[in-house]
């Protein structure tokens, strides 16, 4: 366990927006800076908007201006086809095939 616990997150990792424990967001993407620290965190979007895809990236200081606090706990996310959809789409982001509208609502 490290002394902030946004570097202790990896891909499955749940964490709670704004300490609303009814708004539970999955890590999807994490990206590292070189000395290992969180720099950004993927996650499916909440709701659309005008760049339509379905995801949103959040930088290391936005967890923590907007009160994200750690779950404590994981889920797998690459079993269900939706996940795996999701996964490819963050991984090439030129790949324009799933939207927004594909993933609001599966945020949990």
């Amino acid at each position: 366990m490290t002394l902030d616990w946004r570097d202790d997150l990896v891909v499955g990792s749940v964490v709670y927006e704004g300490g609303n424990h009814s708004r539970p967001r999955i890590v999807r993407k994490i990206t590292r800076k070189g000395n290992g620290l969180v720099h950004s965190v993927t996650f499916s979007i909440l709701h659309c908007s005008w760049t339509e895809r379905p995801y949103t990236v959040l930088c290391r200081s936005d967890l923590a201006t907007r009160g994200f606090t750690p779950a404590g706990c994981r889920v797998i996310t690459s079993k269900r086809r939706l996940d795996k959809r999701l996964a490819a789409t963050i991984a090439n982001h030129e790949d324009r095939r799933m939207t927004c509208c594909d993933v609001v609502g599966i945020c949990r």
